[in-house]
């Protein structure tokens, strides 16, 4: 009885192994299935969100768009350099979408900003009294701070704001802006879009935009507007001491003959200042005119949202982010037009514009550059100065192809264009108070 008890241990010793070995598989293999959840939420938030079963997929292959028109999926101009390096990232769309449907014909005001921004949507909320598509950036222990907000926000939010949460593995070392750009643009559900930075205000509301815009499609047909960049003036306050926003064109001529409102940032005029007006020129201006290109020149602007490129995702930080776009928007024959009745205007006093973080990267940036230079034999193609020693580039305020005018038909330019994944992912629904 002795020996045979001694049997019965060694079975339940070699059974209770087998079960061990058996849970210990199971969880190895559960692990390696999360792996990549581990590499980027921490501990808490993994408990929080299991339940949510999210699936989280990255910004990997892009996607090109029906617009109409030839856009590569992918840059070619440059293909080859690296980028500035960026944290890893994931993209929650549709985050909080918004009670309101939004009417089709209409405008979506598509903003980007990390989370130490968050309090201006309220400000944009209540200026612009329409449809917004937001993307923000955060880490992943901050989600908190969007539950907050989510739950606290106005109704006017509630009913007209679509947040796309955009979470970072790490500290970025430049803020990726122009996938942040792509997010909340590619999800705009309206015929329109205006492209705008966080620290940047409508002063109008969407509705008076949108009269604009039905003037110029009053002027243009509909196949001319699928290739019409409407641009915005923008401005700053012209000296140090701020005032109270202008709140029509003819309050903003009051404060710029009083040297108290100028273009936003005038010491870099190029890049905000219409190439083919002063602006005492355009305050004068009651109908919407048609302005070249120029060299720098990154407008705000409003456009059909499936009729031009997305912005080249390889731009993170600053420097020509937003004005590589609409050069090759230029070399493809698009028009700009300048709304002459609405505009924008930044809280900037006169020093703080000056005082303008440098490139991210000037030899990434340069090397873009070159690249499409080479496109239109171009040999000395620079950042700011391509069109001006390679005019043919682009289409004059003439109207007229410089190229055939010469004899010649220069080659079309590929268009970058990337999209997001369609892939719509939701983080938990947060309850509203």
């Amino acid at each position: 009885r002795v020996h045979g008890g001694k049997s019965r241990d060694i079975n339940k010793m070699l059974f209770l192994k087998v079960v061990v070995l058996i849970l210990f598989s199971s969880i190895s293999v559960h692990a390696e299935e999360e792996k990549e959840w581990h590499e980027y939420f921490s501990m808490d938030m993994q408990k929080f969100y299991y339940n949510a079963k999210l699936q989280i997929s990255s910004w990997n292959k892009p996607e090109t768009i029906s617009s109409g028109i030839d856009m590569d999926s992918t840059s070619q101009f440059g293909a080859h350099r690296q980028p500035p390096p960026s944290a890893p990232l994931k993209f929650f769309y549709n985050h909080y979408s918004p009670r309101s449907q939004p009417d089709p014909k209409k405008i979506t005001l598509t903003l980007q900003m990390d989370i130490r921004r968050l309090s201006l949507l309220e400000r944009h909320g209540s200026h612009w009294k329409g449809p917004m598509s937001v993307a923000i950036l955060i880490f992943d222990h901050e989600w908190p701070k969007i539950h907050d907000f989510v739950s606290n926000m106005s109704p006017n939010l509630k009913n007209n704001m679509a947040l796309h949460i955009v979470v970072a593995a790490k500290q970025w070392k430049f803020y990726p802006i122009n996938k942040m750009r792509n997010a909340a643009l590619d999800h705009a559900k309206t015929k329109w879009v205006f492209i705008l930075d966080s620290d940047e205000d409508t002063i109008f509301d969407m509705e008076t935009y949108y009269a604009e815009v039905e003037r110029a499609e009053k002027k243009l047909t509909p196949q001319k507007m699928r290739k019409t960049v409407l641009a915005l003036a923008s401005w700053q306050w012209g000296t140090e001491t701020e005032g109270k926003y202008p709140e029509t064109k003819k309050d903003l001529k009051v404060l710029y003959d009083m040297g108290l409102a100028d273009c936003k940032a005038p010491h870099y005029y190029s890049a905000y200042k219409p190439p083919s007006f002063s602006m005492a020129q355009w305050l004068k201006n009651t109908e919407i005119r048609r302005t070249d290109y120029g060299d720098a020149y990154e407008a705000y602007f409003i456009a059909i949202r499936n009729s031009f490129p997305r912005f080249d995702p390889r731009f993170a930080g600053f420097g020509g982010d937003k004005s590589f776009l609409e050069l090759n928007m230029a070399a493809n024959g698009y028009s700009f037009y300048l709304l002459p009745n609405v505009f924008t205007f930044v809280p900037d006093k006169r020093s703080t514009a000056m005082n303008h973080a440098p490139p991210s990267d000037p030899e990434f940036i340069q090397g873009v550059w070159n690249d499409f230079g080479q496109k239109y034999g171009c040999s000395d193609c620079k950042s700011y100065s391509c069109v001006q020693k390679c005019p043919w580039i682009v289409h004059p305020n003439k109207g007229s192809d410089p190229a055939e005018s010469r004899g010649k038909k220069v080659a079309t330019a590929p268009i970058v264009a990337e999209k997001a994944p369609v892939v719509a992912e939701k983080a938990p629904v947060v309850a509203e108070k």
